[in-house]
């Protein structure tokens, strides 16, 4: 069986289940890819951040997500984070990126740290650190977490990338609508 999912206006049809989360674990989903820290997200949704602590772990796990910007990719992707979501009355034009700047956000989407990163590429993490502020600037993200989702959004970033434990083309295919 199969699942429609909408990205960046296009239907996905994904053979994967639908994550199974609580309304509380969308809506801390949907902040964090918004790139809210903690401490908002737990103002926002009256929580202790205590409680918030615990809760994020059961969002990652729900989704079997790497970490933070995977997750938000991965909602993006099965259709639970939406572009209001992110605070974007409109979708901005794709930035132009550098080839390295694009492999290191398809990374950054598939969840790996910058460490994982700087080892599977070569370079310090140094350099892997001020390649990540520049793909923030030029998407204007807030952190990693809605930089991901803005890469999905704006179709930066293949399906496949969100996933890299999935052998090419299992997300699906993709129909115009």
């Amino acid at each position: 069986m199969t699942n429609p999912a909408a990205v960046s206006g296009r239907e996905v049809i994904l053979p994967l289940p639908p994550p199974h989360l609580t309304v509380r674990e969308i809506a801390i989903l949907r902040l964090m890819a918004a790139g809210r820290p903690n401490t908002e997200i737990a103002s926002a949704l009256q929580v202790s951040q205590e409680t918030l602590r615990k809760q994020v772990p059961r969002v990652l796990a729900g989704l079997c997500a790497e970490g933070r910007a995977h997750a938000a990719a991965l909602g993006v992707v099965h259709g639970l984070v939406r572009p209001q979501d992110l605070e974007l009355t409109q979708l901005p034009a794709p930035p132009a990126l550098s080839q390295r700047e694009a492999a290191v956000l398809r990374r950054i989407v598939s969840g790996a740290s910058s460490q994982q990163i700087a080892q599977e590429m070569y370079f310090s993490a140094k350099t892997i650190h001020a390649d990540v502020t520049r793909i923030l600037e030029h998407l204007q993200a807030r952190d990693r977490a809605h930089a991901a989702a803005l890469a999905v959004l704006l179709d930066l970033v293949q399906l496949q990338d969100v996933d890299g434990r999935l052998p090419r083309g299992a997300l699906g295919r993709m129909s115009l609508r």
